[in-house]
């Protein structure tokens, strides 16, 4: 009798384990069925993000500017602090429109987006890069702002031109820098983070924008003119002919100078690099109240204007125009 009932507790115990058992391996199953399940929901609401995310995108791109602009506001403290870092690496370049080569641009700005259009916006400019400068010859980009006329001079398909790019603004700076080495050119185009001027020193530039690509601002200080200033940047400013000897530069055989207004005080600054007989010819933006000072100038460093484009105002008054200055003994072209 003792050993029939050990042998029915050992029993026992046996089937009590396999029942614990089946237990197990039960739940286990159910365990596997319920991740299967949570796995096939996950791909289905993946599969449907990824199936939403265009309709999201086209309808996006559907709104209008100001819807756009009306969402982005609405949102934007919604955004957590890295993905703005990531917008900013995830920006791609953009194409700038000339015809004859391959040319990005970084574009984070309205100011940057207008300047894609240079081409088209001065198409005299391009014009007188094609027919004047050529390999070998030496640009002098004063007022380069974020360099699209020194990237055609520098990738011009019959041969780029070695080019120095003058350019004050702190922050247009950066993305000339940026563009210079995202067309693979810096060993052509040189950026140089200074203003020019008649006197060597230190002054301050009157940012009326402080974008990426803005224009019109003003050196010196207390500006007035177009708009207000936000922000005074104190810049360091050169003679020209100084900058030339200090960084022992090569000498330019052409010269375009943009500098919204302070184009007679670089000129002032530049007599012995005007004076020499290497520089050829000169691309001017010249605000219409120093017109005669301005060519006066250049005459008497031996140059003649030989072709002129006018920019007006809505009202149709002058503000500025453009001179194509060349050297006497040197046509227009090359």
């Amino acid at each position: 009798a003792a050993s029939t009932q050990a042998a029915q507790r050992v029993l026992s115990k046996v089937k009590r384990r396999a029942r614990d058992a089946q237990e197990r391996a039960r739940r286990a199953e159910q365990a596997l069925e319920e991740a299967e399940k949570r796995a096939r929901r996950a791909a289905a609401d993946q599969a449907k993000e990824l199936q939403t995310m265009p309709a999201l995108v086209a309808g996006f791109r559907r709104l209008g500017e100001v819807d756009r602009r009306s969402f982005l506001r609405a949102t934007f403290d919604e955004f957590p602090p890295l993905s703005y870092i990531e917008l900013h690496s995830a920006t791609r370049p953009r194409k700038l429109d000339y015809a004859h080569a391959d040319i990005y641009m970084r574009v984070m700005t309205d100011a940057e987006e207008f300047r894609l259009r240079a081409c088209s916006k001065e198409p005299f400019t391009i014009e007188w890069i094609h027919d004047s400068i050529g390999q070998g010859d030496v640009l002098y980009d004063i007022g380069a702002n974020v360099g699209a006329y020194s990237l055609v001079a520098a990738k011009k398909p019959d041969g780029g031109a070695r080019v120095v790019a003058f350019e004050p603004s702190y922050a247009t700076v950066a993305t000339l820098c940026a563009n210079v080495v995202l067309n693979e050119v810096a060993g052509q185009v040189t950026p140089v983070p200074v203003a020019l001027s008649s006197v060597t020193g230190m002054t301050v530039l009157g940012l009326r924008n402080l974008e990426p690509g803005a224009a019109r601002h003003v050196l010196g200080p207390g500006a007035s003119g177009d708009g207000p200033v936000r922000y005074e940047q104190p810049v360091m400013t050169f003679r020209l002919d100084d900058v030339v000897n200090l960084l022992h530069l090569p000498p330019p055989t052409h010269i375009k100078l943009d500098v919204d207004g302070g184009e007679l005080a670089v000129l002032e600054g530049a007599s012995c690099t005007l004076s020499s007989q290497a520089l050829r010819s000169m691309l001017v933006e010249v605000a219409t109240p120093a017109s005669d000072a301005v060519t006066g100038m250049l005459e008497r460093h031996g140059f003649r204007l030989d072709s002129k484009v006018v920019s007006t105002t809505r009202r149709g008054e002058q503000a500025i125009w453009y001179g194509v200055f060349v050297r006497d003994g040197h046509g227009a072209g090359r």
